[in-house]
């Protein structure tokens, strides 16, 4: 268990700058991490000093996988053809929201990258 006294400088904090690993959806892997973590706790000890689990925070999960590689984004034909299945996908009841606000994310990044493309 960490020492709660132990303080540490700012100065040696190192921080590595941030850069972009992938685009799109969460991958599978991250999914499955996340689920995995959805139904586990996490012991922790309560005032009278004994492990109690405590259920973890939820991370919001979807089922939606991003339709198109990062290489393909230029491919006007194919990004056509997304935005056509995106909207077909809408087109009838999804039943789990974070799916849902994911597919009309993509629609939308696809709609703005089409325009970017041009004729």
């Amino acid at each position: 268990m960490a020492d709660s006294k132990v303080v540490v400088k700012e100065s040696d904090i190192k921080l590595n700058p941030l850069q972009v690993m992938s685009a799109g959806t969460p991958s599978a892997q991250m999914t499955g991490l996340a689920n995995v973590g959805n139904v586990a706790s996490t012991p922790l000890m309560n005032k009278e000093g004994k492990a109690e689990d405590v259920a973890n925070t939820q991370i919001p999960t979807t089922a939606h996988m991003t339709k198109l590689s990062p290489a393909e984004l230029n491919d006007k034909t194919k990004v056509q053809q997304v935005i056509q299945d995106l909207q077909t996908a809408l087109a009838v009841p999804v039943a789990n929201a974070n799916d849902k606000n994911n597919i009309k994310f993509e629609l939308q990044f696809l709609k703005n990258k089409l325009k970017e493309i041009g004729p």
